[in-house]
């Protein structure tokens, strides 16, 4: 059995999931098995079947699904999540996995940084405050190289790194709550459980500009709106309303510029009509609760890993003047370049 499965949900970009396989293929660690989740038709012109599994799905299927199939083909005690269009840095895995020898880390967020300049940092992390606000953690910031790992909510919908039995006890990616929503529902959940998500300095990734999962506005403040009470009895009412309303009227106002106030504003009232799932996902993460409890779920002190973590990310440059850039980002050459 690999040590390390990378799943890579594919949504129609080749270009993207190719300059991806390049790099992760160049760069992979040992023991390790890759899966692109295919959402999309694509034809493997470079017939990498012998060294990556490509998994079809329903066209329908969007990220969260791609992703749970996923873990339904592969049984490696540690996941990689990465998009399409990402490239990673030598030795990116390994950084990220040493810090699962706690027993309570859950999750790993990779550093994220800009394709075109590794100096400008994308996401450090991801955080939910409980009037419903999402934040990127250090975006725009010039990368800051630390040795000391982090503790944040949930990592970039782009990468994260999990433990299998954390994300089997935690029920997974959530479907409910569309794609740009589940890594940061998955990290209030496994908070919930008592695990902790850390960002890995040593662990960076770099992105394309646009890679985030697009919605249009009226479906991004339904999710929005849906979210908020999903999570609002259990982060707690008190002022939460309050916020919450002024957080709500902002988003919508911000849609002046572009038109699309309207969407938002039908999309936040349809989210809470829709939004009174409050109680029934209270007991549902109590179920999680009682779940992970049980003797069926693999101890958390298992498995543990010995390897050695790089101090600052490969690919985040430090060197003042410099382009910040590795192999790992431009074209790489080797068998593997399409």
């Amino acid at each position: 059995m690999s040590r390390l499965a990378i799943l890579i949900p594919f949504m129609g970009n080749a270009k993207r999931l190719e300059d991806t396989l390049v790099s992760v293929l160049e760069n992979r660690p040992d023991d390790c098995e890759i899966a692109v989740l295919l959402a999309r038709p694509y034809d493997n012109p470079y017939h990498l079947d012998d060294e990556v599994s490509f998994i079809p799905l329903p066209a329908s299927a969007g990220r969260a699904a791609c992703l749970n199939a996923g873990l339904s083909k592969v049984r490696a005690p540690f996941v990689h999540v990465l998009a399409c269009g990402l490239e990673v840095c030598p030795g990116w895995a390994d950084a990220a996995l040493a810090h699962f020898q706690d027993a309570t880390v859950a999750a790993v967020a990779p550093l994220v940084v800009a394709l075109e300049n590794h100096d400008r940092i994308l996401c450090a992390g991801v955080d939910y405050q409980r009037h419903g606000a999402v934040r990127r953690l250090d975006h725009g910031r010039r990368t800051v190289l630390v040795n000391e790992p982090v503790a944040v909510l949930a990592p970039s919908t782009l990468a994260a790194f999990y433990r299998r039995w954390a994300l089997d006890a935690a029920g997974r990616f959530s479907e409910e709550v569309g794609d740009h929503l589940t890594m940061i529902d998955l990290g209030l959940t496994l908070r919930h459980l008592g695990l902790r998500t850390l960002l890995a300095p040593g662990c960076a990734v770099a992105a394309p500009a646009l890679a985030e999962p697009s919605a249009s506005a009226f479906r991004r403040s339904l999710e929005a709106e849906r979210f908020f009470w999903r999570w609002a009895g259990t982060n707690g009412w008190a002022g939460a309303l309050a916020p919450h309303a002024l957080h709500a009227a902002a988003d919508c106002l911000g849609g002046v510029a572009d038109f699309s106030v309207f969407a938002r504003l039908a999309g936040r009232l349809v989210g809470f009509c829709r939004g009174g799932a409050s109680r029934q996902h209270r007991d549902r993460l109590e179920q999680f609760v009682e779940q992970s409890r049980a003797p069926a779920v693999p101890s958390p002190k298992s498995p543990t890993l010995r390897v050695n973590a790089p101090a600052v990310p490969a690919c985040a440059g430090s060197v003042p003047g410099s382009n910040g850039k590795s192999g790992a980002s431009g074209p790489v050459a080797g068998r593997h370049r399409p």
